[in-house]
């Protein structure tokens, strides 16, 4: 093997360092399943590193950040990589006349970065910045769907919006 084929397999912590800053670790969720029940009780969060067109597994570069502060910088990021979770708290009453209906929302990102925005968007249009309360107005008639999702400040986004769809008399 020559050298330079050593130097390639054999990352540094500098390595490291600089795949994290470019963003080039990424996780994958192995489901953890109940052998009695059948079913998914949790996930796995798998750490991969793609260097140079190879998907590298964390074994070939985790036992190099121990007891590193890359260790703990790289913990940090596997946790916040969870999107957050979004929840109406508050809707307007269904079916309804008015053509106003006001929602309370809230968002949950675990241990994450912290929840930083919402994103609302009414009848499938685009999802546009929002805080909650948050009044629709001027509703016409017929039956509109209200969507919410929430931003941590990793830039992570609710893949599943909270919804409600409220029925016009």
């Amino acid at each position: 093997m020559t050298e330079r084929a050593v130097n390639e397999d054999t990352p540094t912590l500098e390595n490291v360092r600089a795949a994290m800053d470019r963003g080039e670790l990424f996780v994958e969720y192995q489901p953890i399943v109940s052998l009695v029940t059948q079913r998914c009780v949790g996930a796995e969060a798998l750490v991969r590193w793609l260097r140079g067109g190879t998907i590298w597994p964390a074994s070939r570069f985790v036992a190099l950040i121990e007891n590193t502060p890359l260790s703990g910088r790289l913990t940090y990021w596997v946790i916040d990589t969870i999107a957050p979770d979004t929840s109406i708290t508050s809707m307007p009453p269904d079916p309804s006349a008015s053509i106003t209906a006001s929602f309370a929302f809230v968002g949950d990102d675990g241990s994450g970065t912290g929840v930083t925005a919402f994103e609302c968007s009414i009848d499938g249009g685009p999802f546009l910045a929002c805080t909650s309360p948050h009044t629709l107005t001027d509703l016409a008639d017929g039956t509109h769907t209200f969507a919410v999702r929430a931003v941590d400040a990793a830039g992570h986004t609710d893949a599943t919006p909270a919804m409600f769809t409220l029925m016009g008399m």
